[in-house]
């Protein structure tokens, strides 16, 4: 309630909005981990063309994921099971 004894009315999305949202979220969460996964695979072909075993780019991949914020990690790691579920 406000200062005149009034409860304030807020606009509650519908199901269609919601949808959109979480598609919304979806896309943008997979091009996130799409560039991640570039950057592994680019990180495992440097490796091989240096003469370094290539599963060292998996070292690189932990130390990235110990600086990518957890909000994002979830949101990847969302998008990759979902898209597994899905097949999207």
């Amino acid at each position: 309630m406000n200062e005149n004894n009034v409860v304030p009315i807020r606009p509650v999305p519908d199901d269609g909005e919601v949808s959109e949202y979480l598609g919304h979220m979806f896309r943008i969460d997979g091009e996130q981990l799409d560039t991640m996964m570039e950057e592994l695979k680019q990180a495992r072909q440097n490796c091989e063309a240096g003469g370094w075993p290539s599963n060292f780019a998996y070292g690189q991949m932990i130390n990235k994921l110990k600086e990518t914020l957890k909000e994002d990690l979830v949101h990847m790691l969302a998008a990759a099971m979902w898209g597994q579920l899905t097949d999207e």
